[in-house]
């Protein structure tokens, strides 16, 4: 299932938004490089250092409908794709 999700801190309220083609898969992977002490986001990765992954949450905060052809083609915006920009500005 395609779509935006949220990371966030419960004790300081930070947020990490992202995309995926795959959310639950996507959600593995943060675990699996924030574990690794390799998440490409450095402010996330100094949170779970800090606190531990017990304090985080993960919400799909929109499903993203697409066919499997549209799927090899998404549509960026400076590195991000428009619904995430959108999510990002809220």
């Amino acid at each position: 299932m395609k779509g935006i999700y949220s990371i966030t801190n419960t004790i300081t309220n930070e947020k990490y938004i992202g995309e995926a083609r795959d959310v639950a898969k996507g959600w593995q992977q943060h675990i699996k490089q924030l574990e690794l002490n390799s998440h490409h986001s450095y402010k996330l990765q100094e949170s779970y250092n800090k606190y531990s992954i017990t304090v985080f949450t993960f919400n799909v905060v929109e499903i993203i409908p697409v066919s499997n052809s549209e799927a090899k083609n998404i549509n960026c915006i400076r590195g991000f794709t428009a619904y995430e920009d959108m999510w990002l500005k809220i």
